[in-house]
């Protein structure tokens, strides 16, 4: 989580253990703890809360809870953008 220093980070936590929301809660504000259990019920919830609570210019990154901690992960989603905005 250190490599995001600087960005708004909201988590949707999905069914974790009591050490991980622990951890989680010193890591990062804004966290929400559900019970929805389904992987694709759980990111139509993220996608839905994007799509009603976000600005049309904020970046909306779904990510499994493993690629968090990996170094260079801010300059590697910079990266995929900076493409993407190529490629229009």
């Amino acid at each position: 989580m250190k490599v995001f220093s600087g960005v708004k980070i909201h988590v949707i936590a999905d069914r974790v253990s009591d050490d991980t929301a622990a951890w989680l809660k010193e890591q990062v504000d804004d966290v929400e703890f559900t019970q929805i259990g389904n992987g694709g019920d759980t990111t139509c919830h993220a996608i839905r809360r994007a799509i009603h609570e976000l600005s049309h210019t904020d970046i909306v990154y779904l990510v499994e809870d493993d690629y968090l901690h990996r170094t260079g992960s801010v300059k590697i989603i910079e990266e995929g953008l900076d493409r993407s905005e190529e490629r229009r």
